[in-house]
Order: C-alpha cells, then sequence, then structure tokens
C-alpha cells in the first residue's frame, strides 16, 4: 500500500510540474506567436494526453505492480481536478464532449501506469 502511495505522489507531482511547465510554454507561444484557436485547441489536447500518459508511466515504474490500479487513481484524480476546478470556477458541468475526453484521459493514464510497471518496473524488483 505503502509503495502504491509513494507512486501516486510521483505520479501527481510529475503531473503538476508537466503541466505548470507546459502552461508556461504556451503562454509564450500565444504571447509571441501567431498561434490561432483551433491550432491551440489541438495543441493543448495533444499536450494533456502526453502529460498523463508520461505522469502515469513514472507512476507506474514506481509502483512495480497493479499498474492498472494506480493509472486508474490518476486518471480520475486528474478528471476529478479538472471537474472542480471548472464547477467551482465556471459553475458548469462537463458536457458530453469533455466526458470522452475524459474517458480518453482515463484510459490513457492506465495504459501509462501498466506500461511502466511492465517495461520497467518489474526489472528494478529483481535486483
Amino acid at each position: 500500500m505503502k509503495q502504491h502511495t509513494t507512486a501516486l505522489i510521483y505520479g501527481w507531482m510529475m503531473m503538476i510540474t508537466l503541466l505548470i511547465l507546459s502552461s508556461f510554454i504556451l503562454a509564450l507561444g500565444l504571447q509571441f506567436t501567431s498561434l490561432t484557436n483551433p491550432l491551440l485547441s489541438r495543441l493543448t489536447t495533444i499536450i494533456a494526453f502526453l502529460m498523463i500518459f508520461f505522469s502515469a508511466f513514472v507512476s507506474g515504474v514506481k509502483a512495480k505492480q497493479n499498474g492498472w490500479l494506480v493509472g486508474l487513481i490518476l486518471g480520475l484524480g486528474f478528471s476529478l481536478m479538472i471537474y472542480l476546478y471548472q464547477y467551482l470556477g465556471y459553475s458548469e458541468h462537463f458536457s458530453m464532449y469533455q466526458l470522452l475526453y475524459h474517458l480518453g484521459f482515463l484510459i490513457t493514464s492506465t495504459l501509462g501506469a501498466i506500461l511502466g510497471v511492465n517495461l520497467l518496473g518489474s526489472r528494478s524488483s529483481d535486483g
């Protein structure tokens, strides 16, 4: 249980770090280039999926087992954080379109953690 908690903390710290870094880079891109709204929307979606996958992969490596559970919890936590921000900040619920995105986030985080456990996590537990 302690190993899963540590893995989730690593995943959350990685996710928050990547979120701040990507927000900073996108803000610089908006300030100094001519990014348009359709391009920005696609770019933020791609960055969000990569960010979640990489964070879940790191969590899976740290967890060394039950990657599906760690990825599922990480994805659900991310969706809950976004929902609370949207609901408390803008008094809006998820639309059906957003639910599909968050389902994709959930699947991405689960697959990232499973790959983290199977590609690197099991090797480090042998030593």
